[in-house]
Order: structure tokens, then C-alpha cells, then sequence
């Protein structure tokens, strides 16, 4: 569908924005280390007050007709299989990969201080992103395509899920491409030969987390393209902000 071309797309568009050689990436750990820890608690604060800030009732409540289309081609049989699935690629495997990888390759070419800049580096992308992307779904309250679709078949729509309008942006795909972009950045910055296996894997990764979170009936093709683009642009935007300037 149209977001698959979209990691090939962002491929293209950040490996030409790649420094012609190889540079350096200026970290201040105690800046660092809190913007990160401030924003995973402040995520982590509104996860626990969600039942409290989440909408009640949806403010974006009917998709268009070509979003309700696609959603009737890609919703699986078993949507608690695809959201499992969307789980494990999002919490589990993108994390080791972007977290573990990058940083073992930076320990390899670079040492210990070079390892724990990356791993901090992907926090913090992950960081802001997933704070962003909280914070537009609690201002938007756009209903997920599972609780339209009981309202579609004349149910009654279950007001006390806090999940239940909080479609727009996914934070799984949000989250899986903050992670797999940031890591392949600054692996592609500082010359890392892991850079194209971390550019390929992880958007391969990221596009299927998008794909089953469509597959769970959880998100709406924009839902995903969104989140996409919004986790990208934070994987990129930080390693380049803390390019060294030689």
C-alpha cells in the first residue's frame, strides 16, 4: 500500500543528507541523560494517568472512506496474533537490534564511550519521539478502527477503554522507527560499516510493526504513516543536532 514505498523513501532522503566522511557526535551526558529521563517519565507518568487524560468520547470519530477500505483489506483474522506480533518487533526485537547492534558496533570501532553515546543517543530519539507522539494523541482523541467497527455493526462502544480514542498516531510504529532510523544515523555519521545493515533491518522491522498494527485493527493508514514519519524525523533530528562542529 502507500507506506511501504515510505522507508525506501527515507532511506534515500537521510543517506544523501549523510556527511561525505566520516564525523563525530558531541554528547553532554548530564543534559543528555536528562532530557531523556525527563521525557520517559513524563511518557511513563501519562501511561499511568492515562484512564484520566484519555478522552472519553472520540473528537475524530469517522475515517475517510479510503482509510475504512484499506482497513477491510488488511485487518487479520486474528487480530490479537498481529498485535502480539506488533508488540514483540516494537518492545522486543527493534530495540535489541537499534540498542544492541548499534551499540556493539560502536564499541567495536570506537570503544566503550562511543557504545553508550549510541545507546544514549537512540534513548533519547526514542524519548522524544514517544513523547510527542503521546501528547497528539491525547489532544486529537481520534477513535481506533476496532471500536468504529463496533459502532459500525450497531454495538454499543465500551466508554471506559482509555485506549479507545487514542488511534492517531501510532505509537508502535512511532516508536520502531525512532529507534531503527536514530541507530543507522549515527552509524552512518560517524562511518560505521554496520550503518547499511542497520538502515536495511531496521526499516524492513519498523514497516512491518506499521503493517501488523493495521493487521490489529489498532490503527488507520494514517495512523501508521504518521507515526512513521513523526519517529523518523526524531531518529534523525537528534543524532544530527549533536554533530560535532570541527
Amino acid at each position: 500500500m502507500t507506506a511501504r514505498p515510505l522507508p525506501a523513501a527515507c532511506a534515500l532522503a537521510l543517506a544523501a543528507a549523510a556527511p561525505s566522511r566520516a564525523a563525530d557526535l558531541e554528547v553532554d551526558p548530564a543534559i543528555d541523560i536528562g532530557v531523556t529521563a525527563g521525557l520517559a517519565a513524563a511518557w511513563i507518568a501519562s501511561e499511568i494517568l492515562k484512564p484520566y487524560l484519555a478522552p472519553s468520547s472520540c473528537r475524530w470519530c469517522e475515517p475517510p472512506g479510503f482509510e475504512w477500505d484499506v482497513r477491510r483489506v488488511l485487518v487479520a483474522g486474528d487480530t490479537a496474533a498481529a498485535a502480539a506480533a506488533s508488540d514483540m518487533l516494537a518492545f522486543a526485537l527493534i530495540p535489541a537490534v537499534s540498542l544492541g547492534v548499534g551499540a556493539a558496533a560502536a564499541r567495536d570501532a570506537g570503544g566503550e564511550r562511543a557504545a553508550w553515546e549510541t545507546a544514549l543517543l537512540v534513548s533519547e530519539s526514542a524519548a522524544v519521539a514517544a513523547a510527542l507522539n503521546q501528547t497528539v494523541k491525547l489532544l486529537t482523541g481520534r477513535r481506533r478502527p476496532y471500536v468504529h467497527a463496533v459502532a459500525e455493526d450497531g454495538g454499543a462502544v465500551a466508554h471506559d477503554d482509555p485506549d479507545g480514542n487514542l488511534s492517531f498516531y501510532s505509537g508502535h510504529t512511532t516508536l520502531a522507527f525512532s529507534l531503527a532510523v536514530s541507530s543507522a544515523t549515527i552509524a552512518t555519521i560517524r562511518g560505521r560499516d554496520a550503518a547499511p545493515y542497520l538502515w536495511v533491518t531496521g526499516l524492513i522491522l519498523a514497516t512491518a510493526t506499521g503493517i501488523l498494527r493495521m493487521a490489529a485493527d489498532r490503527h488507520y493508514l494514517l495512523d501508521v504513516a504518521v507515526g512513521a514519519a513523526a519517529g523518523a524525523l526524531a531518529g534523525w533530528v537528534v543524532p544530527w543536532l549533536h554533530l560535532h562542529d570541527s
